[in-house]
């Protein structure tokens, strides 16, 4: 197997939010993201792209171990939100979210998208914090990309990048 990327997308300080797009088979994809960073301290969170538009319905199940070294472990758990939330990720250098998503069923109009999320970041100083956890997102209807967001603020920094895996 093998990884081919589809796209990629750099943050230039002057959007709220990078999308990658282009997922049109049954096979599986990832989405790599890279020093993602707000201009200051916010949540960064993610969305389902459906023909490239951000879903913001109700339809976003997911649970996630989160790993602190800074603390115990804890779980966060949801039904029914809008969004994925990846944690609040601050603005400073030495900052920025990381992490790959595997992304499944993303094509079929008939099944679910599932995620399988790995991601961390640095919080402050040397506190380390990731998140390891699935989603679900309970739409039958094809998606076609992910978009990673700050709301009301733009991303400083930060890469997404797209692949397919291939036999």
């Amino acid at each position: 197997m093998k990884l081919v990327q589809i796209d990629k997308v750099i943050a230039d300080g002057s959007s709220t939010q990078i999308d990658v797009v282009g997922i049109d088979t049954d096979d599986t994809y990832f989405v790599v993201m890279e020093n993602i960073k707000p201009g200051t301290t916010r949540a960064v969170l993610g969305r389902v792209l459906k023909s490239g538009t951000q879903d913001s319905t109700a339809n976003y199940d997911y649970g996630y171990k989160n790993l602190k070294a800074y603390g115990a472990f804890t779980d966060t758990y949801t039904n029914n939100d809008s969004k994925l939330n990846f944690g609040t990720v601050g603005g400073e250098d030495n900052r920025g979210l990381n992490g790959v998503l595997a992304l499944y069923n993303f094509n079929n109009p008939n099944e679910y998208s599932t995620i399988q999320q790995k991601t961390h970041q640095l919080i402050s100083g040397t506190s380390l914090f990731g998140q390891v956890g699935g989603v679900t997102h309970t739409v039958s209807r094809a998606s076609n990309g992910f978009s990673v967001y700050v709301g009301t603020n733009n991303l400083a920094t930060g890469t997404l990048i797209l692949y397919k895996e291939v036999v």
